[in-house]
């Protein structure tokens, strides 16, 4: 079956999700070389919204849908444009992301070994563990902890059940940041404190 590009959109979250900037830009590629997909302003919006590297492709591809929108400091891979809602999310994600990585170091040299089993992609191993980092239990644990007073207790739901590696996680976590987590999943509750 010939893919549609509406797929593709999927295809670029996922290469900026692993962080694979080349990969996704072959597909971008692909998409009219190999598939004769005309591009559209949605393919283009999803690729100049990665995070990671696809800003020093803006300028190309603004000039791909109208060069009559670059000045010198767009042409030098800078656009001069409001932030949207959709890219300050972005950013408070990603600096959720990093406080989620810099609590990984700290929770393995208190024995966190990160359970890789519950990360159903095939990639390599560093790869599961940034995975299981970026799981909605532990970015909000992040928010959470950067956002309370000291000591009040971190609530957090969740429609879905917690996985055992966040369980365990967040069970670390509460010792090492001397805060009680509630959390309410799809099934139970799951009360972490100082490290039970």
């Amino acid at each position: 079956m010939k893919p549609k590009g509406q797929m593709f959109l999927g295809v670029f979250h996922a290469c900026s999700v692993v962080g694979d900037i080349v990969e996704g830009m072959l597909h971008f590629e692909s998409m009219s070389k190999n598939y004769d997909i005309v591009l559209s302003m949605e393919q283009y919006v999803g690729v100049i919204s990665w995070e990671l590297g696809a800003w020093d492709r803006c300028a190309e591809i603004v000039e791909l849908l109208d060069p009559s929108r670059l000045d010198e400091q767009s042409k030098a891979g800078f656009l001069a444009v409001k932030p949207s809602k959709e890219k300050e999310k972005k950013s408070a994600q990603s600096l959720l992301r990093l406080e989620a990585k810099g609590l990984k170091q700290l929770m393995k040299e208190d024995g966190y070994t990160p359970e890789t089993k519950f990360v159903l992609h095939d990639v390599d191993q560093e790869t599961k563990e940034d995975v299981l980092m970026a799981h909605n239990e532990k970015l909000a644990f992040a928010q959470g902890f950067m956002n309370s007073s000291a000591r009040s207790p971190i609530r957090i739901i969740k429609n879905l059940r917690v996985c055992g590696d966040c369980h365990n996680a967040l069970k670390i976590a509460s010792k090492l940041v001397g805060q009680e987590i509630i959390m309410l999943d799809a099934k139970r509750f799951h009360h972490l404190n100082y490290g039970l």
